[in-house]
């Protein structure tokens, strides 16, 4: 132990960020926490000034640890506000930036991240939530279906369009964009969008139900990006998709700032931060995305294809976008992977409630009798 290594411990929790590790090393649980705070604070080279370490350095609260075996632990570790700036991008380089690659702290994962309050007022959460989508849809007691267009590549607008024409007149509420498509030569957005969003307003008059349809717009560089907002909007789309894991949290908030529409949060490539022991719980994702201002966070249900979590975890994830935040409307988890009308009783358990969405593409679209049945039967078991 350094003659400076107190600086790293605090007994309490302060208005900082704090985070919550699992760690897995032969260090000592202490060595380890200091460790770790050294290495994502004032790094390795803390310098002569005390005032300054005492000031800026992460520290690990002292009564946090808890042993899960010989080799693994969890500790919860403060983070000074002025390290993050009160901004996500910032606060994630410092609680993960460096902190996958320290030797003999391997492996190790984020299990929650608790904000401060400049970040939730920055930030501002949701622009509509459960509550205001419901609204827009007319839909208010009942879980919401979402169709994404499949086959999601390979078709011309026409074609897309008549795909989730068929959906939406057997009961799905929204119709989206695959993640795998954006502006493809055989099926550019401008045209897309514009086929999309004539035929949500036609199915509306069919029907008699709202209806929305989601413009993924995740290629490219930011003002790429924004372009394709302009678009898709100007062509009377009703909300956009995004991939935060992509493109960055920060731009969820810019556009629901600019554009001012519902956006779904897709987890594509969020996946990859994920094993039991290392990485970041899908959890924290999920808060990240609902706290930028995602409407919908699209995740993994422990039913289905896409069973990569405990039922735990799983629960977890469903909690951080329903749970009471001041200021920030909640977030409807939407469930894909392989979800079909068997899965759904299962996803109001899970849930506690009808406040979720359910993202079916195969058990829709191939079903014996097309889309149209494909979207009445999943209806049926809502």
């Amino acid at each position: 132990m350094g003659a400076t290594d107190d600086f790293f411990i605090q007994k309490g929790v302060s208005d900082s960020v704090v985070v919550k590790y699992l760690i897995t090393t032969t260090l000592g649980p202490k060595t380890a926490a200091i460790k770790l705070c050294k290495e994502q604070s004032l790094s390795n080279a803390l310098g002569n000034d005390l005032n300054v370490i005492k000031k800026f350095s992460a520290k690990f609260i002292e009564n946090s640890i808890e042993r899960v075996n010989k080799n693994q632990f969890m500790v919860e570790v403060a983070f000074p506000p002025e390290n993050c700036e009160n901004s996500l991008s910032m606060m994630l380089s410092a609680v993960g930036g460096d902190t996958f690659n320290i030797k003999n702290l391997y492996p190790i994962k984020i299990l929650s991240i608790s904000l401060s309050k400049p970040f939730y007022k920055k930030y501002g959460g949701p622009r509509y939530g459960v509550d205001g989508l419901r609204k827009k849809l007319k839909a208010y007691s009942r879980p919401i279906l979402v169709g994404p267009v499949k086959p999601c590549i390979g078709m011309n607008p026409g074609a897309f369009a008549q795909r989730a024409r068929e959906a939406l007149l057997g009961g799905t509420d929204i119709v989206k964009d695959d993640e795998l498509i954006c502006n493809p030569p055989y099926n550019p957005l401008s045209s897309r969008t514009k086929l999309l969003s004539k035929t949500i307003r036609e199915t509306e008059r069919e029907t008699g139900e709202k209806k929305m349809y989601f413009a993924f717009i995740g290629s490219g560089t930011p003002t790429q990006i924004i372009e394709y907002a302009e678009i898709a909007k100007d062509n009377g789309a009703d909300g956009y998709m995004i991939s935060p894991a992509i493109n960055g949290f920060e731009i969820v908030k810019e556009l629901k700032d600019e554009f001012q529409l519902p956006i779904i949060a897709h987890n594509a490539l969020a996946y990859s931060a994920y094993t039991p022991n290392h990485g970041m719980s899908f959890s924290v994702f999920s808060l990240l995305q609902r706290v930028c201002g995602a409407d919908i966070v699209i995740t993994p249900a422990k039913h289905g294809t896409f069973d990569v979590m405990s039922a735990e975890e799983h629960k977890e994830n469903i909690s951080v976008l329903h749970s009471k935040i001041a200021g920030i409307k909640r977030a409807f988890p939407a469930f894909c992977g392989g979800q079909k009308p068997e899965t759904i009783p299962l996803l109001k358990k899970d849930a506690g409630n009808n406040d979720f969405i359910v993202v079916a593409g195969t058990s829709l679209y191939d079903h014996p009798d097309g889309p149209t049945a494909g979207a009445k039967r999943l209806r049926e078991r809502f």
